[in-house]
């Protein structure tokens, strides 16, 4: 089940974390009002809670690392956005290549121009 996000399952856990980092929020709301603090459900919905945003943080790091499993498990790779920005980087690599090779050429011929 996919959420309103465009996030699939995350790579770590096989989950769509920021939809299950939701439920036990929600759910933690009625059950704070009814409990105490020490509740055992208060206190694993938090445990809960955190190992997800944990997870999550683990999933983003591995997007911006360029993990191509995590980028596919999170649903980027179809985000036109992401395409668009993909592209972009791309051309760039292939504008900064050819400068490079522009300079190596250049300084090929520079010694061979102060003789």
């Amino acid at each position: 089940m996919g959420s309103s996000s465009g996030r699939g399952n995350g790579a770590a856990g096989g989950g769509d974390t920021p939809a299950r980092s939701a439920k036990p929020r929600r759910g933690s709301t009625t059950s704070c009002c009814a409990s105490t603090d020490k509740h055992p459900d208060v206190i694993a919905a938090r445990r809960t809670l955190e190992d997800l945003k944990k997870r999550q943080q683990i999933e983003i790091a591995a997007v911006r690392r360029g993990d191509q499993t995590a980028i596919a498990a999170s649903g980027l790779a179809a985000n036109p956005v992401y395409q668009g920005i993909k592209l972009q980087l791309s051309q760039a690599d292939v504008e900064v290549a050819a400068a490079r090779r522009r300079l190596a050429i250049g300084k090929a011929r520079l010694p061979s121009c102060a003789r």
